[in-house]
């Protein structure tokens, strides 16, 4: 069953829910979407940067690079669907959002990524098993994640749209393919002939 209406809003009531497994005071309830006492985080669906291939399951940008150096941003990859890691992921950038991405996978990031139950090796989004259980609880109270993931790996390469020409003393040019080409040589005064049509 859906209960959001968009992932966005899925991902961002799935945060406001995982802030409770953090080792930060929990005086009172955060505000949505903000994570106090955390920067704002905007969290959303997206390929991380040079993540195109389907590898990088998520990325978290430090506050201090968004427009109002306030607002943190995650983004989850568009390649999953599988709720359990699709959360997974999602703890681990919000690690990375507590401590600053300055820390990458070191000092800090590794003290609240083990406190929170994610495994080594820490570039990853290993849940371990108390975690997987918090994990399955956030999932059920979410409901259905409103995304169809992308398949980058299946889709296929493009040919070439170019068409190779030739001279009768051996220059080449490439031509588009919607039009044939009807040139002749400036340098033998040949007509450009198609090559392998």
């Amino acid at each position: 069953m859906t209960l959001h209406p968009t992932r966005e809003a899925w991902l961002e009531e799935a945060t406001r829910l995982l802030w409770p497994i953090f080792p930060y005071p929990k005086t009172e309830e955060p505000p949505d979407p903000i994570l106090c006492p955390w920067p704002r985080i905007k969290v959303s669906v997206g390929w991380p940067k040079g993540g195109r291939g389907g590898h990088t399951r998520g990325q978290c940008w430090s506050a201090t690079l968004s427009g109002d150096a306030t607002t943190g941003h995650i983004f989850v990859g568009p390649q999953l669907d599988d709720v359990a890691e699709v959360l997974a992921v999602l703890a681990h950038e919000l690690v990375h959002a507590l401590v600053g991405t300055e820390e990458k996978h070191k000092g800090k990031f590794v003290k609240v990524a083990s406190y929170i139950g994610l495994l080594k090796p820490w570039k990853t989004a290993t849940p371990s098993a108390g975690l997987s259980e918090k994990l399955a609880e956030v999932a059920r109270e979410l409901g259905d994640y409103p995304h169809v993931k992308l398949n980058p790996m299946e889709q296929k390469k493009q040919t070439a749209r170019q068409l190779l020409y030739r001279c009768q003393h051996g220059k080449r040019v490439r031509a588009a393919a919607q039009d044939p080409l009807n040139a002749v040589c400036q340098d033998c005064g040949t007509k450009f002939e198609r090559v392998n049509p």
